[in-house]
């Protein structure tokens, strides 16, 4: 771990959590590595996060005072909020004051705007890219579209109401090879969405405590697809059992996902405006999103090449369940973001094989192969092709008896397939090839990786 002298650097519990200073063994990030923190105000002038902004622009008022409180945000002063979460992705390292944020190397780029208003929402979205933005943090947002229409703000994920511009904006940041990260939903602690959840190419977060399980006011849903450390705020679900709209055959996962219940709620500690103390614990998804925007910027200052898709892999796919649970599930999707194991791939590639291939005899003229695919790799790997053929492609065989086509392996993870295929007269053998080349690297390719082939006998539950 690398130390820093931040003197707030112990309270940080989201950065150990997620391996920050493990990760910055490797990298801190890069100051050519932007991300866009669209917000209604943020204080550029606090001294933990000095240097660390680009020139903004306030689309609110059209003119550059990203920083104007004129404008307040309920009870909050209006630059607290975009503070705080500017705080968790680049807050300076090692400069002897305050916090540390997860990529503080990275640079921030301030745009202000009504977040509550989806088409002011959408013109942030689309400066931030054309301004040289390769993530956009979407934290303070979620509900404008409903109160614009006067529609309830919270609703079904399944029949949301639709915003084109909102819409064509997150559109346009995926055309562009830029990364959005926003909330599943908000802190209702529901199976909920709010926009621009829905919307192409937008990474949804859920919230973590302390011990890296979902916190207790956290949104869910089918979107999940990572979370990240946000606090606690003491909800008492047995009491309220509204707060939790789950199907019964759920119940288990999340009794297995929900953090302890601690005497008392807290928060992640971050930067606000120096009025108001220069330091704060907040508690919420916004801070969540922070975590992984951070995140995302390490991933891209370590691999500079990636595409956007690439990045929101890596970071998903090096992602950990708790109490040593695999796969997806909506309530922490892939599981607790891992600094440390991201910014570690150092090649970021899919790489199949055939971890288990079984066949059974289903009568005298048909038999079916049960083929597991494990992808090592970090990248999806998606439609493979799965052939049985009746000899080595290499000696002379090659007739092909049957096919499947699997749609993804995610990275990391194992997919299994059955194939079906005619049983070939005077044989005791197959041949059950993987053809993974669609899904290689060049360094792969140059290496010679073509198929993979398996021989199998065809005998009823040989397996291999």
């Amino acid at each position: 771990m690398v130390p820093v002298n931040d003197p707030l650097f112990a309270q940080q519990w989201g950065l150990q959590l997620i391996r920050a200073p493990d990760a910055w063994e490797t990298t801190r990030g890069s100051p050519d590595v932007v991300v866009a923190v669209i917000e209604k105000g943020i204080d550029v002038g606090h001294p933990d996060l000095a240097g660390q902004f680009l020139p903004g622009w306030d689309l609110w008022d059209d003119d550059d005072s990203v920083d104007d409180t004129s404008k307040p945000r309920r009870h909050k002063d209006s630059t607290d909020h975009g503070t705080h979460i500017s705080g968790i992705i680049a807050a300076r390292a090692d400069n002897g004051i305050g916090t540390a944020g997860v990529a503080p190397e990275c640079r921030i780029l301030p745009v202000r705007v009504n977040t509550y208003h989806d088409g002011e929402l959408a013109r942030g979205i689309r400066f931030a890219v054309d301004n040289g933005a390769r993530v956009i943090n979407l934290s303070d947002v979620g509900y404008m579209y409903n109160i614009k229409h006067g529609l309830p703000t919270i609703y079904s994920a399944w029949t949301p109401p639709h915003s084109e511009e909102l819409w064509e904006a997150c559109l346009y940041a995926q055309q562009n090879d830029v990364l959005i990260i926003n909330a599943t939903g908000g802190n209702q602690a529901h199976n909920v969405a709010k926009y621009p959840a829905l919307c192409p190419g937008v990474v949804n977060v859920a919230s973590a405590d302390k011990s890296g399980r979902m916190a207790d006011f956290s949104d869910y849903g089918d979107l999940t697809e990572v979370a990240a450390p946000s606090g606690w705020r003491g909800y008492d679900l047995a009491s309220d059992p509204s707060r939790r709209i789950l199907p019964l055959a759920e119940e288990d996962v999340m009794a297995a996902t929900l953090g302890a219940h601690p005497q008392q709620e807290y928060g992640v500690l971050s930067t606000i405006s120096g009025e108001h103390g220069g330091y704060v614990e907040w508690s919420g998804g916004c801070m969540a999103i922070g975590h992984v925007s951070g995140l995302a910027a390490l991933v891209w200052s370590r691999h500079p090449g990636l595409t956007a898709e690439e990045v929101r892999m890596v970071i998903r796919n090096t992602a950990r369940q708790p109490a040593g649970g695999s796969g997806w599930n909506p309530f922490m999707g892939h599981g607790l973001i891992d600094a440390h194991v991201a910014v570690s791939v150092d090649r970021v590639e899919c790489a199949l094989e055939m971890a288990a291939v079984e066949v059974s005899e289903l009568d005298r003229e048909v038999g079916r192969v049960q083929v597991t695919l494990s992808n090592r790799g970090v990248l999806d790997a998606h439609n493979v092709a799965v052939m049985v053929f009746d000899g080595p492609l290499d000696e002379g065989g090659g007739v092909q008896l049957g096919h499947a086509l699997v749609p993804k392996v995610i990275g990391r993870e194992e997919a299994v397939c059955e194939v079906p295929f005619r049983i070939p007269e005077g044989k005791d053998s197959l041949v059950v090839v993987c053809d993974p080349r669609s899904q290689l690297s060049e360094q792969q390719r140059q290496q010679g990786m073509l198929f993979l082939q398996t021989e199998v006998r065809l005998a009823l539950g040989a397996a291999v």
